[in-house]
C-alpha cells in the first residue's frame, strides 16, 4: 500500500477532532511530524473507531495511543510497527495528556500524520 501524508493544523480553540484518511477504511499510522509554537507541552492523540458506527469523542472516549510533543519546537517519528486497529482513524491535540482532557493550546500547532 502506498504512503500519504495527512496534513492539519491546530489553533488556540477547542480541540476538535481530524479524521486521518478517507472515511470506512483501517488506516495504518507510520509515523507522524508535529510543529508545536507552544511554550507547553502538548499531546498528540489518535482514536480508532473499531467496529462502531460512532465517532470518538475528545474527553470522553480514551485514545488508542498518545504522544508526548516536546515545547516551542516539535517532534518527528516514524514507527518501526505500523498503528493500526479496526475502522477509520481520527486525531488531535491537546494541553494534557490525561484521556479527559479537552483543554485548547495556548498557541498553534502543525501536524502531518503519515498512513498507509
Amino acid at each position: 500500500m502506498a504512503s500519504q501524508m495527512v496534513h492539519f493544523s491546530v489553533t488556540t480553540g477547542t480541540p476538535v477532532l481530524q479524521a486521518v484518511g478517507p472515511p470506512n477504511k483501517q488506516i495504518n499510522v507510520t509515523g507522524f511530524s508535529v510543529t508545536s509554537d507552544t511554550t507547553n507541552i502538548c499531546y498528540l492523540k489518535l482514536w480508532w473507531q473499531g467496529n462502531s458506527n460512532t465517532a470518538p469523542v475528545i474527553g470522553t472516549t480514551a485514545p488508542n495511543a498518545t504522544f508526548q510533543i516536546p515545547a516551542s519546537t516539535g517532534l518527528t517519528k516514524l514507527l518501526y510497527s505500523p498503528l493500526s486497529n479496526a475502522g477509520p482513524c481520527f486525531a488531535s491535540v491537546t494541553k494534557s495528556a490525561a484521556d479527559t482532557d479537552t483543554t485548547a493550546l495556548t498557541a498553534g500547532a502543525v501536524i502531518t500524520i503519515f498512513i498507509e
